[in-house]
């Protein structure tokens, strides 16, 4: 059985990773729109989110 304070760091590190992921996926919705007013095409703006992506993911 893990104590309360194990329990609580578990907690806040899943909502902290949580928060960080659901921020990395706004930004890529919102980059991708703004690419899309410049008026890149999606092979371009897939190339750009493919690298954010991989960005995102070795913060978390």
């Amino acid at each position: 059985m893990y104590s309360f304070e194990e329990n609580k760091i578990k907690l806040y590190h899943f909502v902290y990773s949580t928060y960080i992921k659901s921020l990395h996926i706004s930004y890529l919705y919102i980059s991708r729109l703004t690419l899309l007013k410049k008026g890149k095409n999606n092979k371009e703006i897939s190339k750009n989110n493919a690298l954010k992506i991989l960005y995102g993911y070795f913060i978390c």
